[in-house]
């Protein structure tokens, strides 16, 4: 069983969230779900694959 429940509450930020994912994914992830707890956790993991996607494989 998860220590962190994967209901969090429904924000607008986690509902925009939620809907780019799954179009991406074909379902909301449970690591977006998780973090929706923590808004500033789940701000700077989008920020961080926001970063990891402008990178250039060499």
């Amino acid at each position: 069983m998860a220590r962190i429940p994967l209901a969090p509450p429904r924000t607008l930020f986690h509902r925009v969230d939620a809907w780019c994912s799954k179009p991406a994914y074909q379902e909301v992830l449970d690591t977006v779900k998780a973090l929706g707890h923590n808004m500033r956790a789940l701000r700077a993991d989008l920020r961080f694959e926001q970063a990891v996607s402008k990178w250039e494989r060499p």
